[in-house]
């Protein structure tokens, strides 16, 4: 196969989700055999190609690393446009709605993998408007119109492709509640992968001594902005007033001042902000007594819950979105936006520390049953070989041979 794929960002940008499951499925497609092209933003460097591993990367000069602005959906496809006549595509996929202006005027089918459903994600969601202050709120207020617009492409887009990939079932639903003029049969639930060979357990005394740390740790990482939950992980621990107990919070993001000036003014002791390069991830992950999962959003998957379960790591998670549905229901679960209770859930796992870290292995297991990376390429696949054959695409005459 030659796979043209279309993204808003990579990992060559940034670190996060929807770039690490761009690049586990772009390589997994190179190593069974398969061409594939990457159409993507501005490099940060200013690079118009590159090669990892096989995956062969554009990069769109004249347009913004990592945004949709500065007509990035109409000079992509004047980019996929040129390479077709040199390769002659077979398939597009597209990472969110980063092929919107590809939709009714190409002849390859076009797969769009949806990490979220967008609304139920935002910073207009109502746990998160409750976090914010006056003014952020009067500059969210702001921003609604195009947002809204945003949305409304995002509609149109979702009802033109041939298949949907959704994170989990409750994104499965969540998109069919709000697209209602979306055909059902085009959506699939694959869940993303977890390289299980990097997240495993260690020896969670040795990887605190690798990292400084002593005592009960607690672990927030995440991109640092309000909706993600940070704001509530930190006044939870502040209400916790453990001495002996260290809340490390990983990560970068816009909100990341705001939490330091919190921390300061309050004269919190016992927190550690940090950046976490990938190839620390797992060490970190390891060095956790608990992992908090605060997120205001509703999720439509929560990768940092899944590696912190192929870890060994007991979780606390908000119970919403798609958060208990990643989890299962041996962890804990809080009430969402709900500080105090949070609060409540970390000081009762940590008396109750040596039950749950007993439940590592069966922790690993789910993960290995439901979230490995083998297990999304070979479901993503067989979607492609699906699609490819014509069975469901209407109009399309089935060839023999695919």
């Amino acid at each position: 196969m030659k796979i043209c794929m279309v993204a808003r960002t990579t990992l060559n940008h940034s670190s996060g989700g929807m770039q690490e499951d761009l690049h586990t499925l772009a390589e997994g497609a190179v190593k069974a055999g398969h061409r594939v092209i990457v159409i993507t933003t501005r490099h940060p460097d200013g690079l118009s190609e590159s090669e990892t591993r096989g995956v062969e990367i554009h990069y769109l000069q004249d347009t913004i690393p990592e945004s949709y602005k500065q007509g990035f959906y109409r000079k992509a496809y004047q980019r996929f446009t040129e390479l077709d006549r040199q390769i002659g595509f077979d398939l597009i996929l597209s990472q969110s709605f980063a092929a919107l202006a590809f939709a009714g005027k190409v002849r390859q089918p076009i797969i769009a993998r949806f990490h979220g459903v967008w609304f139920s994600e935002s910073d207009y969601a109502p746990l998160v408007w409750r976090m914010l202050t006056f003014r952020e709120r009067l500059e969210t207020g702001l921003r609604l119109p195009a947002a809204y617009r945003t949305y409304r492409r995002l509609q149109g887009f979702a009802t033109r492709v041939d298949r949907i990939l959704v994170d989990s079932q409750f994104a499965l639903q969540e998109l069919l509640r709000t697209h209602w003029q979306l055909d059902p049969s085009k959506v699939r639930c694959i869940y993303p992968g977890i390289d299980v060979e990097i997240f495993r357990p260690l020896e969670r005394e040795t990887a605190k001594q690798q990292l400084g740390l002593s005592g009960g740790v607690l672990l927030y990482f995440s991109r640092l902005s309000i909706a993600k939950g940070a704001r509530l992980a930190l006044r939870a621990f502040e209400g916790l007033n453990r001495k002996d107990v260290t809340l490390l919070i990983g990560g970068e993001g816009p909100d990341r001042p705001f939490l330091e000036e919190y921390v300061r003014n309050r004269n919190i002791s016992g927190v550690r902000f940090c950046t976490i390069f990938d190839d620390q991830r797992a060490l970190y992950y390891n060095a956790a007594d608990l992992f908090l999962y605060p997120e205001l959003t509703q999720p439509a998957f929560g990768l940092v819950g899944a590696e912190a379960l192929a870890c060994g790591v007991p979780v606390i998670g908000a119970r919403h979105g798609a958060i208990p549905e990643v989890l299962g229901e041996t962890e804990i679960f809080f009430i969402p936006g709900d500080a105090d209770d949070l609060k409540e859930k970390m000081a009762t796992a940590l008396d109750d520390l040596p039950r749950l870290q007993a439940l590592a292995s069966a922790r690993r297991d789910r993960v290995l049953r439901l979230f490995s990376s083998e297990r999304m390429l070979s479901s993503i696949f067989d979607e492609f070989q699906v699609i490819l054959s014509g069975a469901d695409r209407p109009g399309v005459r089935k060839e023999s041979g695919l």
